[in-house]
């Protein structure tokens, strides 16, 4: 045993281009200097950006590991398969990110063997409506569950209770802030207009129970109604079913000329957008924590953010809450008023760079992970204190 790391696996449905799956990637990737770590999937890399993130974490040293099951069909193995990875590993940690892979380990840990501590982290506070009713089940599966945001940890779809849970905060690979030089080659670059106030959405496409969670088809209506095509320009970041809907909406508003649906961006491109872009939409009908609004507060980009409580971390200096669901005459407000909310956005982005780290994260899972471990009598104290040291 002298010597020997601390072995946590992280299980994500998929790794893609998506908030929760960058967060693991980049958080296995820092807590790789501190213990052993892979990463897991059911569904594999499921784009180009997935394929980047699995060839960087190989580079640190992450092992990463797929079933390649996406038919529904064969997701009944899954569970079976991921027992028999976690019998053949013995991994300390195991800690599950999103509804079907909680369920799917919740249920490869069934039965009486020596299994290892379980953990998971709440990405959302809603739950998809296949597993509401298996909820509290899944949940008493794990010994710890780690909510991303305060709004998670007190969701009522959650009931997630005190003495079994806590709250660590995601955090992000910060970039740097351009200058004004580099932002006006970004414009130019990304064939952006150079006189209008660009405003940013960045979210998948995708219906999450029964609606756009990041409400795109909102923000195209709202868009119309404040009139502000001829001073402003809508750019959409992300792809999914709903795409063509919300392109055919844009046509039947009369604003197509002054949006543009850009798809998925790997994460390199998807920064050129936000350090181009003059403000960053999050107009959420529900959220955890999402990780552009650490992206455009770190990039001191003013924002424009829904009135809910998921959001509140981002209602600071340099945001502007569309306070009741008055989002035209918010987006209004941001436009006319861009030159002062912009300083304010720039004076608050050492804020978002301190608080929203990577690497704070990563501090604080592993001692979530050392403390659930001695906490269920799984290793004491001095034998983590001794084998578990961060390799140089």
């Amino acid at each position: 045993m002298e010597g020997k790391h601390l072995k946590v696996v992280q299980v994500v449905n998929s790794l893609a281009i998506g908030g929760a799956e960058i967060f693991v990637a980049q958080l296995a990737g820092a807590l790789s200097t501190r213990c052993t770590v892979q990463v897991w999937t059911y569904a594999g890399m499921l784009d180009a950006g997935g394929d980047a993130m699995r060839d960087q974490l190989e580079k640190l040293g992450v092992s990463v590991r797929s079933l390649n099951i996406t038919r529904a069909g064969k997701k009944t193995m899954i569970p079976l398969l991921w027992r028999r990875w976690m019998q053949q590993e013995q991994p300390d940690v195991v800690n599950a990110h999103l509804d079907q892979s909680e369920f799917f380990i919740a249920a490869a840990a069934l039965g009486k063997w020596k299994r290892p501590v379980l953990l998971r982290t709440v990405h959302n506070t809603r739950v998809i409506p296949p597993l509401r009713h298996v909820q509290r089940w899944v949940a008493s599966r794990f010994d710890h569950t780690i909510a991303c945001s305060d709004a998670v940890l007190s969701s009522p779809a959650r009931a997630l209770t005190p003495e079994r849970s806590s709250m660590v905060p995601c955090g992000i690979v910060v970039p740097p802030i351009p200058d004004a030089f580099r932002r006006d080659q970004l414009r130019r670059k990304l064939l952006l207009s150079e006189n209008k106030v660009v405003m940013l959405c960045i979210g998948t496409m995708n219906l999450r129970c029964g609606e756009l969670a990041k409400g795109q088809d909102q923000i195209l209506r709202e868009f119309a109604a404040a009139r502000l095509a001829s001073r402003s320009f809508l750019v959409f970041l992300g792809d999914g079913a709903q795409r063509p809907a919300l392109e055919e909406l844009a046509a039947e508003l009369g604003v197509s000329s002054s949006v543009r649906f850009c798809g998925l961006a790997q994460p390199e491109r998807k920064w050129d957008y936000i350090m181009a872009c003059d403000c960053g939409l999050i107009l959420s009908r529900f959220e955890g924590l999402p990780l552009v609004g650490m992206e455009f507060g770190c990039a001191g980009i003013p924002m424009l953010i829904s009135d809910i409580a998921e959001l509140k971390p981002f209602a600071t200096r340099g945001s502007l809450v569309a306070r009741n669901g008055a989002i035209s005459e918010a987006m209004a407000e941001i436009v006319e008023g861009m030159p002062a909310i912009s300083a304010e956005a720039r004076a608050m982005a050492g804020y978002y760079r301190s608080r929203y780290t990577i690497e704070a994260s990563a501090d604080a899972y592993y001692q979530l992970y050392l403390n659930s471990l001695m906490a269920n009598n799984r290793a004491s104290a001095n034998s983590i204190a001794r084998q578990n040291a961060p390799r140089a």
